[in-house]
């Protein structure tokens, strides 16, 4: 229902927007609560913007892409995010006892809050729209 409301790359920039604020609410939760409800539900919670960036960034992609180079794109897409993982792991893995968990959480959040501003402020739907027409 809401895929059919927003274009794929604003679906995709709010869904990460609202992943980084849920995120950020989450992280920062200590602060105000320690209930495990409130963390219970903001697990929940972010699952669903997750699903929806999923959801938004394949459809960017096959929408943006001509159909002889959409596989490939799509396969460098989900390597390039697998390897970026690995990396973000190995990376936390160093830096946390450095900076500390709650640093690196927060970065998280803080990098997915800017992801969403960045996605709603350059993904434009004209250029797929202009190639349905022909």
């Amino acid at each position: 229902m809401l895929a059919r409301k927003l274009a794929p790359g604003r679906l995709l920039g709010v869904a990460v927007l609202s992943f980084g604020v849920v995120a950020a609410l989450g992280w920062n939760g200590p602060y105000v609560t320690t209930a495990m409800v409130f963390y219970v539900a903001a697990f929940v919670v972010v699952g669903v913007p997750g699903v929806i960036a999923g959801a938004g960034m394949m459809s960017v992609l096959q929408l943006h892409t001509a159909d002889e180079v959409r596989g490939r794109v799509i396969a460098t897409f989900v390597s390039l995010s697998d390897g970026g993982q690995a990396l973000g792991m190995v990376l936390a893995g160093v830096l946390t006892p450095v900076l500390g968990l709650s640093v690196l959480l927060n970065a998280q959040a803080a990098l997915y809050l800017a992801a969403g501003v960045l996605v709603l402020a350059t993904v434009d739907a004209r250029p797929l729209l202009s190639r349905r027409a022909r």
